[in-house]
């Protein structure tokens, strides 16, 4: 699975600002349109270690809204990818404060003419509605 290749929390981030770098660095990795599709999609698995690793309100909010800009902006593959992560992160889901924005960046792709991306978009909702 896609957990195979993600970065680990083995140097356990203790503090909130420990915990914003992380994110600051899955970010970067998802950012790079230079970087392989499997590049890409490791920095998505790394965000779902980091969700369970620290469920924070704060930590929570942040990948998720960083994950809801991969899945706008990304092919199908990344929004397969971010999907994954949603799914095994339901828990952590629900703990998100600025679920506008995140519904807002998954209806985007809803509204394109590309079948595949709506379906995965009909997904994303279903599991933002749990």
């Amino acid at each position: 699975g896609l957990e195979m290749v993600a970065p680990t929390l083995s140097s356990a981030p203790q503090s909130e600002r420990e915990q914003q770098s992380l994110i600051i660095e899955l970010d970067k990795a998802l950012a790079n349109r230079s970087s392989s599709p499997a590049v890409r999609c490791s920095a998505v698995a790394g965000f779902a270690n980091l969700l369970r690793g620290y469920p924070t309100t704060a930590v929570c909010n942040s990948a998720f809204l960083k994950l809801g800009d991969a899945f706008q902006k990304g092919d199908n593959l990344l929004r397969l990818c971010v999907l994954k992560v949603m799914e095994r992160c339901r828990p952590q889901l629900a703990r998100v404060f600025n679920v506008d924005r995140l519904v807002k960046r998954v209806h985007l792709v809803f509204e394109s003419n590309d079948p595949a991306a709506r379906a995965l978009a009909i997904r994303a909702f279903a599991c933002m509605a749990d």
